[in-house]
């Protein structure tokens, strides 16, 4: 690793600098085995338009700042408006309605799976652009998606 000092500003300012880069580096070398070295940005860059909100998990000095997401911003959307979305980027001729998300949810076990789908407390789920890339692949890798879901969907219902 490289490492260019800025001196305009006297010696005195590229020994600090030198001392907080030894310093840093040591931490590095330090590091418990097994552990993994992260470089993020400060919380105090955090900006309005961050889909995420810094917080402390744990009320002691000690523990380390993480993000909590936004589920608005990341998983945007409604059942109705996944819907839309599915039918604009599929060939007229797949038809979909809420009865076939109904469908995948209980067969993909969607609304427990937290990449695809957030359950509020209070309101309905909402889903994620990765549940949309899904659904659209699972349509592209098989035009009769949501017919054979349909068909294994009756037959679990028959059995229980």
């Amino acid at each position: 690793m490289h490492v260019i000092f800025n001196c305009l500003s006297g010696q005195a300012f590229c020994e600090e600098e030198r001392k907080k880069i030894l310093n840093d580096v040591q931490k590095v070398v330090t590091a418990p085995k097994g552990h993994n070295i992260t470089i993020a940005p400060p919380v105090s860059e955090f900006n309005n338009e961050s889909p995420s909100l810094p917080v402390r998990v744990i009320d002691n000095n000690i523990s380390m700042p993480v993000n909590v997401l936004n589920p608005d911003a990341t998983h945007p959307y409604r059942q109705k408006e996944i819907i839309n979305l599915i039918k604009d980027n599929t060939a007229d001729d797949i038809k979909l309605n809420n009865y076939d998300m109904r469908v995948v949810n209980e067969i993909f076990k969607i609304k427990s799976n937290i990449v695809f789908c957030y359950n509020p407390r209070y309101s309905s789920p909402q889903y994620s652009q990765a549940f949309v890339d899904w659904v659209l692949k699972k349509i592209t890798d098989n035009n009769n998606f949501f017919i054979q879901s349909r068909q294994e969907f009756k037959k679990l219902s028959n059995s229980k």
